[in-house]
């Protein structure tokens, strides 16, 4: 009996071979898409078994690819599992009312993921992790014809030799970095963006990411590279920390450093690793300063939106009470940075920095009855974020 087809479809590359290991020691073989438009180009091809799907995507996110999925007869009968960080019960909610089967968090485990597959009939009885597990599949562009799958040769044959890399300076690495960088985190800017820090927004990856597109061309072209001015390192360092610099906003009373944020930094750190940098990544946290009134209990809480900023605790406005290092975040997160070096071959390392409400992005309006409880803590909501930095370290000199 043929072995059942999933389609794993994740913009990160090692959330795609974690899912696909533990589909593998279930018995089951994937594919693998980048974006839900590879994944629709693949579908009109292969009918898989089940699909995963991921909801934060550059282009078309998870739910919308959900949506057109059930929406075409020729897949909506396929399964989808959103295999994601995003949690809520509405969020849990929309997917089902979309089509989905189940909602699965990133860090699923084996148990958990059997479980939804026999629920789904594609899973029967636990079986041992197969050592002789067929190689990663490569991933199929949503530009590229697929090729039928065909049944393996009776022997592999001898893999080519490598090429010889060539070494290039390490701002070349740096700016090819930026360029893969900039379409990603181009989606998160744009949420928060007003339409002139767009246009700004758009301007600046043009530029970047045509740096980019020339000095891949001058690598793979046979004669030697035609000499240009060198870029200056700070203007490299300048260009990538706005690449990498974020509004993520978290909710008041929310650990700032956990779920989408530690995708974030995963994410980045896999990004940077993968492009042969070295260097610290900085998490800076921010927080702001909320209008809060007293619940019953003595508890504070946001206060109504219609009520005067006056009528707010006047301490809260003052300052707010500064988060600790175990209040800011999860255990997930500090497992994952204290494990960073390890993991990037000791190419990274990571830190963060509590800023409290020490460096607000917005200033706040002033206290008076004309100022509204809304009013405030709506800039408060802009000013409570966390943003990454990266800071390369100091070439060696030869």
């Amino acid at each position: 009996m043929a072995a059942r087809l999933a389609l794993i479809v994740d913009d990160s590359r090692v959330a795609r071979l974690a899912l696909g290991r533990l589909l593998q020691q279930l018995g089951l073989d994937f594919d693998a898409a980048d974006s839900a438009e590879a994944a629709m180009e693949y579908l009109r091809r292969h009918r898989p078994d089940v699909i995963f799907l991921d909801h934060m995507m550059p282009g078309m996110d998870g739910l919308e690819a959900l949506r057109s999925i059930k929406a075409d007869p020729a897949t909506g009968t396929i399964p989808v599992l959103m295999y994601t960080s995003k949690r809520g019960e509405e969020y849990v909610a929309q997917a089902r009312a979309l089509g989905a089967a189940a909602v699965l968090p990133k860090e699923v485990g084996p148990e958990e993921l059997a479980e939804n597959l026999r629920a789904l009939r594609l899973f029967d009885e636990p079986r041992p992790a197969r050592m002789d597990a067929p190689p990663l599949p490569r991933l199929v562009p949503a530009n590229e014809p697929v090729a039928p799958r065909a049944a393996p040769p009776p022997a592999p044959e001898p893999a080519p030799a490598p090429a010889p890399r060539r070494r290039g300076p390490g701002w070349l690495a740096a700016v090819v970095v930026v360029g893969l960088a900039v379409p990603w985190w181009i989606h998160h800017l744009y949420r928060e963006a007003t339409e002139s820090q767009r246009l700004e927004v758009e301007r600046a990856a043009r530029a970047v990411s045509e740096l980019a597109r020339r000095l891949e061309d001058r690598a793979a072209e046979a004669s030697p590279p035609v000499a240009t001015a060198p870029v200056p390192p700070a203007r490299l360092a300048r260009a990538l920390n706005w690449a990498l610099n974020t509004s993520g906003q978290y909710a008041w009373g929310e650990v700032p450093l956990d779920g989408e944020r530690l995708e974030t930094l995963r994410e980045l750190s896999h990004r940077l690793a993968a492009a042969g940098l070295r260097g610290r990544v900085v998490v800076h946290v921010h927080q702001g300063r909320f209008c809060l009134r007293r619940a019953a209990g003595g508890t504070l809480v946001p206060a109504a939106e219609t009520l005067p900023a006056t009528a707010c605790d006047a301490d809260a406005l003052a300052a707010a009470p500064e988060l600790t290092r175990a209040q800011a975040m999860s255990v997930a997160f500090a497992q994952f940075l204290e494990a960073l070096p390890e993991t990037s071959g000791g190419r990274l390392r990571a830190e963060v920095r509590l800023h409290g409400d020490r460096a607000p992005r917005l200033s706040y309006p002033p206290v008076d009855p004309r100022t509204t409880a809304g009013a405030w803590n709506r800039i408060a909501r802009r000013n409570n974020r966390v943003e990454f930095q990266f800071e390369p370290d100091r070439p060696t000199p030869p």
